[in-house]
């Protein structure tokens, strides 16, 4: 049956038929919306349906997760992100910053332009109370005897071009490799890997107090989508660090006070 639905979503013809039932939260939307989701041709007609459910309040976390992901794999990075923007809780859509949830004090959802949190054994992310936090938590990245493998936590940044300041907040707890661990910010090519690299935090080794970081940078008009990922340290800030290297970590960082600011 999904496959005639999502043919008759996808002739436009049909619109108040499907708003009805996305707002009326039809017992069948589920599976039909997973499906419309992943295999519409004409993907605003799932747009919309998406915004009725989002407006009255019916939208849930697969339907939000399937829509952005969709939007990114086919390169609409503006549309994903205003999707986003408008599924967030008003209380979130109040507190947006170019970094968003920088502070922490959010659920993190794993969800679009929020923390995206990729897991592996051995890697623990969350956010945590600790002293020294100017919130009520920071983020705790923690390796137990893990290999670098790949990134374990990372964001998308959508910055117009402009000139901006990169700033936070980080301190390592007894972090015993020569390389060190770093944030990287990059512009985002097209294959959804790290481009050009635009700024880097402090390099963290070792065990230290709080130390706040910052870095100047320009965006540029080809530009229009970037990354900011938790990496190995890359003391060349040229090329993105190799994601399999022999590098075993036993070690827990803490950063807070995420923020990108505009200096235009």
């Amino acid at each position: 049956m999904w496959p005639v639905f999502t043919a008759a979503l996808n002739s436009g013809r049909h619109d108040e038929f499907f708003a009805a039932a996305a707002r009326d939260n039809a017992r069948w939307w589920p599976g039909f919306f997973d499906e419309a989701c992943k295999a519409a041709t004409d993907l605003s007609t799932v747009e919309r349906a998406f915004a009725v459910r989002a407006a009255t309040g019916n939208v849930t976390a697969a339907e939000r997760t399937c829509v952005i992901e969709r939007l990114e794999r086919d390169g609409q990075w503006s549309r994903a992100y205003q999707t986003w923007i408008n599924s967030l809780p008003r209380e979130q859509q109040r507190r947006i910053g170019f970094v968003f949830n920088g502070e922490f004090e959010f659920p993190i959802s794993n969800v679009g332009f929020d923390w995206i949190i990729a897991p592996q054994d051995g890697v623990n992310v969350e956010a945590q109370s600790i002293q020294g936090a100017r919130g009520r938590r920071a983020l705790r990245i923690e390796f137990v005897r893990k290999r670098w493998s790949r990134v374990p936590v990372q964001q998308y940044l959508v910055l117009v071009p402009g000139k901006y300041r990169f700033e936070g907040r980080g301190r390592a707890d007894g972090l015993d490799t020569w390389v060190g661990v770093q944030w990287g910010l990059y512009c985002l090519q097209r294959e959804g890997v790290p481009g050009h690299h635009l700024a880097s935090s402090d390099r963290f080794r070792g065990t230290s107090d709080w130390v706040e970081f910052h870095g100047d940078f320009t965006v540029a008009k080809d530009c229009p989508v970037q990354l900011l990922r938790f990496e190995l340290a890359n003391p060349r800030q040229d090329l993105a660090t190799p994601d399999d290297v022999v590098t075993r970590l036993n070690v827990t960082v803490w950063f807070d006070d995420f923020r990108v600011r505009s200096l235009d």
